[in-house]
């Protein structure tokens, strides 16, 4: 469970742990068990089931995000599937496929499982990709056809030692905002301590496989920052 690890585990730690919760998980909890003439019991046994289906999700997919910042591509890739494979229609499971298709360079087959995603969702769902993975899409197209050298995953943010915890509305919000092509501009305010650089962070490794181009940290400090002011 992503929003449970102590604040004091180590980055490694956190990995171990979460490498054991990811291999552990089977699929639906009691899949197969039921109680007939019990619509109590079926309802119980219904939410628990989301909720580990849901945690199991959030596990595995912060794994694969720590994963590739650390580098490690190859095993944040095969997470990446696992999440796939737990939840077809889930969108942020395919997007980091995708992404870290690119990140090795095999766009092609990047481009090709975005086509097997959406047309898994026009035959069972009758409904199209969201918008960022979409962009995710058009931006691997156009650079498999043009030749460029370099694949979306241009960053300078710093790697976190674990996840954000308790703060999954005000990081939705933001990515939200920060995915709006009309926004220019996005500012966080709160008081000192409050976390708005941790939540900043959080925000530009969600949204890193958008844009191509890279997401970029700059310091109060840096000379990037001072050139910009």
């Amino acid at each position: 469970d992503d929003d449970v690890p102590g604040l004091s585990l180590t980055a490694e730690e956190w990995l171990k742990q979460h490498q054991r919760a990811a291999a552990l998980y089977r699929g639906e909890f009691w899949a197969g068990f039921f109680l007939p003439d019990c619509d109590a019991f079926e309802g119980w046994l219904s939410q628990v089931r989301s909720m580990y289906h849901l945690k199991a999700l959030r596990a595995v997919g912060r794994l694969a995000d720590q994963l590739a910042m650390l580098g490690q591509t190859e095993q944040a890739l095969r997470y990446a599937y696992q999440l796939v494979d737990l939840e077809q229609t889930y969108e942020e499971g395919h997007r980091k496929v995708m992404y870290l298709l690119a990140r090795m360079g095999q766009r092609t087959e990047a481009i090709l499982h975005y086509e097997k995603y959406r047309c898994y969702l026009r035959e069972e769902l009758d409904v199209e990709p969201g918008e960022i993975i979409s962009a995710l899409h058009d931006q691997i197209l156009i650079h498999s056809k043009t030749g460029a050298s370099h694949s979306p995953q241009r960053s300078t943010l710093p790697a976190t030692p674990a996840p954000i915890i308790g703060r999954q509305s005000e990081l939705k919000r933001l990515v939200e905002n920060l995915s709006d092509p009309t926004s220019r501009l996005v500012t966080i305010l709160g008081l000192g301590g409050a976390g708005k650089t941790r939540l900043a962070l959080e925000a530009g490794w969600n949204l890193l496989p958008a844009f191509a181009d890279g997401v970029f940290f700059a310091e109060a400090n840096s000379d990037l920052s001072r050139e910009a002011l």
